[in-house]
């Protein structure tokens, strides 16, 4: 059930996520007051659709402290799986949580470096040299540490030693790289690989899939160097690729 709420509920919201939300906590506070509150609230449609305000964010804290939770006036997903297994929600909250989780389906990103694998950020956003519009972040490891995809998308291009050249640097600076595209627009540009799987232009790859290995760079801290472009400009690009740096590591 938890899998509905894609995102956490505050003052400001809209969406039929919202709705859904709200018929869950008055079901809720109702299973407390018997009967008087669902009956008052649903009796003014305009008041139960569209906006998650701060009237309705005191609902929220009323039926945190029911329920023994810390007030915030937010709905997280832990704390809508807390009331759907008391029974909470109704079939039409259900089916205005599932509509909306269709809609805004979750993007799954995660860290170049897989859990076990030491290595972390090293430079902060720069731009990448040969690509207009794109944005990195270079993550520091040993060489032949695992570097993962860090979305899902298919294999747009294989070069060598810079974004439009293939052929292999000697020098061990910037090895191969590896170029992917996600279904949102997401343009990816990963480099400095001493070894690269055997993709194909045109292969999917998933996340947290094993794209390569970190090169020994020899003449400076071995690292790739993982840049993104986006259909939205460059500070879409930026927040991106920092997601990237903050996203959880793949098991």
């Amino acid at each position: 059930m938890d899998t509905l709420l894609t995102r956490t509920l505050s003052v400001g919201s809209v969406g039929t996520d919202v709705d859904g939300i709200k018929r869950t906590v008055y079901r809720g506070l109702d299973s407390y007051d018997k009967g008087q509150r669902l009956k008052k609230h649903m009796g003014n449609k305009l008041a139960v659709r569209r906006t998650y305000g701060t009237f309705f964010a005191s609902d929220v804290n009323r039926l945190k402290v029911r329920m023994g939770w810390t007030q915030n006036g937010k709905v997280e997903p832990a704390f809508f799986t807390a009331m759907s297994q008391r029974g909470y929600p109704d079939a039409l909250a259900v089916d205005l949580l599932t509509r909306y989780a269709k809609a805004h389906p979750r993007i799954q990103i995660y860290y170049p470096f897989p859990y076990g694998e030491m290595g972390g950020v090293c430079q902060g956003l720069h731009e990448t040299a040969g690509i207009d519009d794109n944005w990195a972040i270079d993550f520091c490891a040993r060489p032949h540490t695992t570097v993962v995809a860090v979305e899902a998308g298919t294999i747009t291009k294989l070069s060598g030693r810079s974004p439009n050249d293939d052929t292999w640097d000697t020098q061990g600076v910037y090895g191969w790289s590896v170029h992917f595209l996600t279904n949102e627009g997401y343009r990816y540009y990963v480099t400095h690989f001493g070894y690269r799987q055997p993709l194909s232009i045109g292969m999917r790859v998933e996340a947290g899939d094993t794209i390569g290995k970190v090169g020994d760079q020899r003449f400076r801290p071995d690292h790739v160097h993982y840049g993104c472009s986006s259909p939205r400009g460059d500070a879409d690009a930026k927040a991106r690729i920092t997601a990237v740096s903050k996203a959880p590591r793949i098991i």
